[in-house]
């Protein structure tokens, strides 16, 4: 189940976009190689994030019509 505590309704809807089948692939794919790297081997990695947000806030912002 996604993180979706203090989300705008635009980021919700672009959260719930998204298949669960990417979530139970980026969580096997990509964070439990991360959790194993970071915290069983003690190697400071980077994570990369499932959700673009800053995509969801440029996306909002053009539908409002902000800035035109």
């Amino acid at each position: 189940m996604p993180e979706t505590k203090q989300r705008t309704l635009e980021e919700l809807d672009y959260v719930f976009a998204v298949p669960t089948s990417r979530h139970i692939s980026y969580q096997a794919k990509t964070y439990l190689p991360y959790w194993i790297k970071r915290y069983i081997f003690f190697r400071k990695t980077e994570l990369e994030p499932l959700y673009n947000f800053d995509e969801v806030e440029s996306i909002t912002v053009f539908e409002k019509g902000v800035g035109h």
